[in-house]
């Protein structure tokens, strides 16, 4: 293998000029690529790498990934195209919206795929799912898995190291950034469209839970639960509903605190976490997915809304909670339209899809409520640079914004995203601010 990386920085620094900038240089192979590196918002990530692919060449642009099914939903993905005519690779790691502004804002490294000949060699213009074309390993894992070549991955890369550190220069982010940990350095920064939210319930519980108020969510997320005469009206509903949601540093839960007045910055008290199984567990799979798990994580959360939804489309019957057993409850979260027309059918129909969507302050969620201003549960999707990104940076995210919004439709059964252009009504004073007609 033969790889020489040339660090764009580290040239200027031999003539006295600033270390920082937007993009790297990597020569493989003969072939001297720009490279860029992008982060943030995983509810926006199927939008981000769609527009990615687009960006670099659509049907021609190469895609090499680790994910556990199709490259449009991966949390690590590698781009190989062109850009202004320049051979240039993206590269992708989703964390979440406040991660993101923080990793960007801080110069903090974080993991990518590394660009070796061998993953140029893996990635494919006809990327399908795991464990076929351009797909590289799970995202648990760091070497290609032993069984890789027998299911149509490519062989030279199995057992291949592929994940490096680098420090992001871009961040997709679903709040801005003075709602985050991390409001400086202020970073360069524009909306590329609108993504929107939702609240759910999980199947089987026999609660008539059909709409979440501000009132309401400040009662449930503040306790972490609540009988379910808080959601229904009825007295005789003493069945409890739990709270569950994401962690701190998830845009989608800066925007749903953000949204219910309950206070962006402020503790929540939460059920169940993916990254320890012993908060939060499932048995079965769908259409008979049963929680069995569930304890209190605090003001902690899920990691991403992909983990979360599962539990949404899950009966919860029989639930160990806190280390009580067989305790029949219900449970109520929050996450993106996408995560949650995945497990429910209020966008699109679809088999394996029992989990309830709910009206917000009484209006339930349609592409035209939000464009109309009726459904107010969304923010603006930002593209964030580095405070110094140069022209060269700021080229980059201002194609990424032209691609982004070439792949955000115009259609109701739409889950990624609204075009700026198709939105009736504006939200001058921020996230969570009233919506108004310009």
């Amino acid at each position: 293998m033969k790889l020489k990386t040339a660090i764009l920085g580290g040239v200027l620094a031999l003539f006295g000029a600033s270390q920082a900038s937007a993009q790297s240089t990597v020569t493989v192979g003969g072939t001297t690529y720009k490279v860029y590196d992008v982060t943030g918002a995983t509810a926006f990530r199927s939008a981000m790498n769609l527009s990615l692919k687009a960006m670099l060449g659509g049907a021609s642009a190469k895609v090499a990934f680790v994910g556990s099914s199709s490259y449009n939903a991966a949390d690590f993905a590698l781009y190989v195209g062109s850009l202004s005519s320049t051979p240039t690779i993206v590269r992708t790691s989703q964390s979440g919206s406040a991660e993101g502004v923080r990793d960007v804002a801080t110069a903090t490294a974080i993991n990518y795929i590394s660009i070796t000949q061998e993953v140029l060699d893996a990635a494919s213009a006809s990327p399908s799912g795991a464990r076929g074309n351009g797909w590289l390993a799970d995202p648990s894992s760091a070497t290609i898995p032993a069984n890789a070549a027998a299911t149509a991955t490519y062989g030279p890369v199995q057992n291949q190291p592929i994940r490096t550190t680098v420090v992001p220069k871009y961040t997709f982010s679903d709040c801005a950034q003075s709602i985050t940990p991390n409001p400086t350095p202020t970073l360069p920064g524009n909306n590329v469209g609108v993504i929107s939210f939702a609240f759910l319930t999980n199947k089987g519980h026999g609660l008539s839970i059909t709409n979440m108020t501000d009132q309401t969510f400040e009662s449930l997320y503040s306790l972490g639960k609540v009988q379910g005469s808080a959601f229904t009206g009825n007295a005789a509903d003493t069945k409890l509903v739990y709270a569950m949601g994401r962690n701190s540093l998830s845009g989608t839960r800066i925007i749903t605190l953000a949204e219910t007045k309950y206070g962006p910055f402020s503790p929540v008290v939460q059920f169940g976490t993916n990254s320890d199984a012993t908060t939060a567990a499932t048995s079965g799979s769908a259409p008979n997915i049963s929680v069995t798990t569930l304890k209190s994580v605090g003001d902690g959360g899920f990691t991403s809304g992909s983990a979360l939804r599962t539990y949404m489309n899950a009966t919860s019957a029989s639930v160990t909670i806190d280390d009580v057993a067989s305790q029949d409850v219900a449970l109520v979260a929050y996450m993106s339209i996408a995560d949650a027309d995945a497990v429910s059918t209020f966008i699109n129909a679809g088999s394996n899809k029992d989990a309830v969507a709910l009206n917000y302050n009484g209006v339930p969620y349609s592409y035209d409520n939000v464009r109309n201003g009726r459904y107010s549960f969304w923010s603006y999707e930002r593209l964030f640079g580095p405070a110094d990104e140069g022209a060269d940076g700021a080229a980059f995210r201002a194609a990424l914004t032209t691609a982004v919004d070439g792949q955000l439709s115009t259609s109701s059964t739409n889950n990624v995203g609204i075009k700026l252009g198709q939105m009736n009504v504006t939200r001058p004073g921020g996230d969570g601010a009233v919506v108004v007609v310009p």
